[in-house]
């Protein structure tokens, strides 16, 4: 990327750090930025940001924080989801160290990928997060690739912008509103149990794909506290399991039995700690 972009993205957005590093190794010029975000807006504008979001109004950015727009055209900033009202006042700054790859085309059709490095943002801590992309192992590239945010240049590209500047000034403003929509569907989960994510655009996955993804062990995807084992991996796993009890004419009792045995034994190696050490790989490369 040229030095000139790379500048001019430091002055305008501010905590932003540039790596000409080749960690994924993929067909395009790979590079990384490596962004220092606090998205919670003062608390003189947070009330009116939060209604803007939830209305689908614009909002201002500075300095890795969202701000109140003055032309948002929302004139009352009425918050009528008593839910999310509920804990405007318990938000408190949190500082998310995130690192931006500047894509490649074997991987999410050369969108820039997003990780959050610190605090982490993965399956693996919030199975029923609404908004991430779920990783894994690439095999071109002989990589894992960390779960990470998914946000509106997946089915939006065209609105980025045409020039890198563009591209990315655009990108790290919407990661600045992601982390702060994160930050509200976080305080609502451990208030109530099941976030809210404010604003347009909730993602669901199809059920199936978190089977190989999501700890057995670990809290269920639905957010009530079960283990995934004891609640939604039997109910995620019944399409495979009729298909291979067809293919082979066995019981689906002993093909689900067999298939969460293996699911346990594996998770770990195939899962946690690639993804781990991939995070770990890029968080001590951007430093």
């Amino acid at each position: 990327m040229e030095e000139k972009v790379i500048d001019k993205l430091t002055k305008v957005f501010g905590p932003v750090k540039w790596f000409d590093q080749k960690i994924f190794e993929g067909i395009r010029n790979e590079g990384w930025f490596l962004l220092e975000i606090t998205p919670l807006p003062p608390q003189s504008e947070l009330k009116q940001v939060i209604s803007d979001i939830m209305k689908g109004c614009p909002v201002d950015f500075a300095n890795g924080k969202v701000r109140h727009y003055p032309g948002c055209g929302n004139p009352e900033h009425k918050i009528t989801d008593n839910r999310v009202k509920a804990v405007l006042h318990q938000l408190l700054e949190q500082k998310y160290k995130v690192a931006v790859c500047t894509g490649t085309d074997r991987m999410l059709d050369g969108q820039p990928i997003v990780i959050s490095l610190e605090p982490r943002i993965t399956y693996s801590v919030y199975p029923y997060h609404p908004h991430l992309n779920m990783g894994g192992y690439i095999p071109e590239l002989r990589k894992y690739l960390p779960d990470s945010f998914c946000y509106g240049y997946t089915v939006e590209p065209e609105r980025y912008g045409p020039t890198e500047y563009d591209r990315f000034i655009n990108l790290f403003d919407e990661v600045t509103l992601w982390l702060l929509r994160h930050q509200v569907w976080e305080a609502v989960r451990k208030q109530i149990g099941k976030g809210i994510w404010i604003g347009p655009r909730e993602g669901v996955l199809p059920a199936w794909s978190y089977v190989n993804k999501l700890n057995p062990q670990g809290l269920c995807r639905c957010g009530n506290k079960k283990l995934y084992k004891d609640c939604h991996l039997i109910l995620d796993l019944l399409p495979e399991v009729a298909h291979l009890a067809k293919r082979y004419k066995a019981p689906e009792k002993m093909i689900l039995t067999n298939k969460i045995a293996g699911l346990n034994a594996l998770w770990n190696k195939t899962v946690f700690l690639p993804e781990s050490q991939m995070i770990n790989t890029i968080n001590e490369t951007l430093i």
